[in-house]
This record gives C-alpha cells, structure tokens and sequence, in this order.
C-alpha cells in the first residue's frame, strides 16, 4: 500500500503566494545565518591579520564579489524582517484570511524591493 507523501500538492494547480514566501522566509534564514558567520570571519581576519586583508580586500575581485554579498545579505535581511513582522502578526490572529494573507504577501514583497533598493543605494552609494 503506498501512500502519497504530501496529498495537499496535488491539489493545488499553481504555485501561491504564501508558499512561495513561506519558502522564501527559510531560505533567507539560512542565508542570514550563513552570512553572518562570514562577516564574523572577515571581522576576525581584520583583527588577526591586518596587514593581509588590507593587501587583499585591494583587489577588484573581492571589492565585486563583497559588493554581491552584501547585496545578498541586505535584501535576505529586509526580506526576513518583513516577513517575520507578517508572522507576528498572524501569530496575533490578525489577517488571518484568504484574503488577508494575499494582501500582506504582496505588501511584504513590495516593501522588500523599495527597502532593499533604497538601502542598496545608501551602501554602495
């Protein structure tokens, strides 16, 4: 007798917006934490070895490759922050609906473009 895993996959016919973010909230967790591990690092180095990051951190390729990162790491941040304010509040019982939750989805996603772009622009800027 074989079972199917996830029978509720079956059913649904696209890909929603919550899942979607659902899986994206994780994901951006793990990056978060990732990064933060290797901004602990780079810190360390800069303390211990002073002389070789600054000879290093000179090169073109680590400039673009730090700038990728810390794009990365700052759209993960406000992504994560955004929605981790969206599960606050459902854990509240507030827009707990169908419609209520599509609602936030889409303001999440679109706080999270302008504030990764705006911040963006503060950085490297």
């Amino acid at each position: 007798m074989v079972r199917p895993l996830s029978p509720y996959l079956q059913v649904l016919r696209k890909m929603q917006i919550t899942s979607l973010l659902s899986i994206s909230h994780r994901v951006s967790g793990v990056f978060l934490f990732f990064g933060v591990l290797f901004y602990s690092w780079c810190f360390a180095l800069y303390v211990f070895f002073t002389d070789f990051v600054i000879a290093f951190s000179s090169r073109q390729c680590f400039i673009l490759i730090n700038k990728a990162f810390t794009f990365l790491f700052l759209s993960s941040f406000t992504y994560h922050f955004f929605n981790g304010i969206r599960h606050l509040l459902w854990d509240f019982g507030i827009n707990l609906t169908n419609k209520g939750v599509s609602i936030t989805g889409v303001i999440v996603v679109v706080l999270f473009l302008l504030s990764t772009l705006s911040l963006a622009f503060l950085v490297f800027y």
